[in-house]
């Protein structure tokens, strides 16, 4: 980074910060997006690039950003101008041109796999909007050649590592000024490591769309990690008017008994993604409780109402919508898929010989993989049922048996397994399927367990799972509860069928 011939002014943050004075980091942190605003230029170091991947990574990457923006007819250096790099990858297959060997796409693998792009910090940094260029030993190239390469290869599915999706958030600029895309950075800053736990939280305050939570939050590292988090959850749940922060706490190791159960900490691993990134759903068909969510201390109460209590729990393996497992197992394993594990148990129980669907079969399918819902909900459902009977088709083919029940309701134009498969493999990553005492199917997290109710709160989006604990309740997470996604409850409410309670939960 040196000049050979003149002096250069350098800043390097790790350095010019006293990392032992607690007092000063935090003041520092408040600069920090000053300061990258600010450069004429921001350069990554990764190091000498000992295993020579990078020269590979490099070459190719600058080649296939050459090729996308000459038939874009803009320049390379535009890039930066360009809030959503999605917009500019090739609609078409590129893989005769870049990208067509797996030497080229495990030296783009080992690139971003690198340290420097699993930090936290550097998610800030580079939503500076500063001209970052990544250097390894002799290699250099814009982060935004990085960023548009990472976007190519986990779109056409060439490339699905973690590194490849940090790099893609880290680029991420949000067009609309939604409060919920303060939950969502947070969520994704799960992803990368910070050496203080809450850094989770302050190293995200300097991106812009998080104004809303920065002009109330400070960073003070003299507080606790646990109040830090705390208070973003008493901040964002009257701000936003809503409870959407229940659905990003993540209990991946079973409930903490030490810390309100309703309240993310957001330095926790990812164990499943939240159901609001897939559904656009209002099971509380937009109904506030009149007193509103109350906070007291470490305390959550608001209203709702309790629909049922989990009977049974179903562990279900989300590797068994992967394609790749599916092809390779034998018909006896194959039989002990979910779906056509159920398919027999049902069609063993009927004698009507009729082809109808099997309502039961198709719920328990809908829990398995949600309809991910739009404005136009009949026609998401549609499409819906037609990749779930194509991806029936497929499995009962392999395994030699009667497609006729699906087959009759198939439309092959519409239908694609692929979807189906997809969204079940994305959906159940951490979930378990459970049945009601009423006999309705649903999902949820992992650690739900018998005796758990399922609820809907005012205020929020999707039913969650309460664990009664003496007088009071523990949050265990959110559920699909299948026919009670858009606003059944309320309903039942209405016509006195429920009745309104008021949630405590510690």
């Amino acid at each position: 980074m040196r000049h050979a011939d003149r002096a250069r002014m350098l800043w390097a943050d790790s350095i010019c910060i006293d990392q032992g004075n607690k007092k000063e980091q935090g003041h520092q942190v408040d600069n920090m997006l000053r300061i990258y605003q600010g450069s004429q230029k921001v350069l990554v170091w990764l190091g000498r690039d000992t295993q020579k991947y990078a020269q590979i990574a490099v070459y190719g990457m600058k080649k296939f950003a050459q090729i996308v923006c000459d038939a874009r007819c803009i320049d390379v250096n535009s890039l930066n101008e360009i809030d959503n790099l999605y917009d500019v990858i090739p609609t078409t297959d590129m893989e005769s041109r870049v990208f067509d060997d797996s030497r080229g796409r495990a030296a783009v693998a080992g690139f971003v796999d690198h340290s420097w792009f699993k930090r936290l910090w550097v998610i800030q940094e580079v939503g500076s909007g500063s001209g970052f260029q990544v250097l390894c030993g002799s290699s250099e190239v814009p982060f935004d050649v990085v960023a548009l390469t990472a976007e190519y290869l986990d779109f056409t599915n060439k490339l699905n590592t973690l590194g490849i999706k940090r790099c893609i958030f880290m680029r991420y600029r949000p067009i609309i000024s939604d409060l919920s895309e303060n939950l969502l950075i947070l969520h994704n800053g799960r992803y990368y490591n910070a050496s203080l736990r809450s850094d989770h939280v302050y190293g995200m305050l300097g991106l812009p769309i998080m104004e809303p939570l920065a002009r109330s939050i400070n960073a003070d590292y003299s507080k606790p990690f646990d109040e830090v988090f705390l208070d973003v959850a008493k901040i964002l749940i009257p701000l936003f008017r809503n409870l959407d922060i229940l659905s990003y706490v993540q209990h991946k190791d079973g409930i903490n008994e030490k810390f309100p159960t309703w309240v993310p900490q957001w330095d926790k691993r990812v164990s499943r993604n939240p159901s609001l990134n897939y559904l656009h759903v209002k099971c509380n068909a937009g109904k506030t409780s009149g007193l509103g969510a109350i906070i007291e201390t470490t305390v959550l109460r608001c209203g709702g109402v309790c629909i049922d209590t989990v009977k049974e729990r179903e562990d279900i393996d989300h590797k068994w919508f992967r394609n790749s497992k599916a092809t390779e197992a034998t018909d006896s394993v194959l039989k002990e898929h979910p779906l056509i594990a159920l398919h027999s148990i049902q069609k063993s129980q009927r004698t009507d010989g009729s082809s109808t669907l099997d309502e039961r079969i198709v719920a328990y399918a809908r829990a398995i993989c949600p309809v991910s819902r739009d404005k136009n909900v009949l026609t998401e459902s549609e499409k819906w049922l037609q990749d779930f009977l194509q991806y029936m088709i497929r499995l009962l083919d392999q395994v030699g048996d009667n497609t006729t029940p699906y087959f009759d309701h198939c439309d092959e134009s519409v239908g694609q397994w692929e979807a189906f498969e997809r969204g079940a493999y994305e959906y159940m990553w951490g979930r378990s399927l459970f049945w009601t005492e009423n006999e309705l199917v649903g999902s949820g997290p992992n650690h739900l367990r018998e005796g758990d109710k399922i609820c809907v709160l005012f205020g929020g989006r999707i039913p969650y799972i309460l664990r009664p604990k003496g007088g009071f309740y523990q949050y265990v997470g959110e559920a699909y509860l299948d026919g009670f996604m858009e606003g059944k409850a309320i309903d039942m409410l209405e016509k006195g069928e429920l009745v309104e309670e008021v949630f405590e939960i510690h």
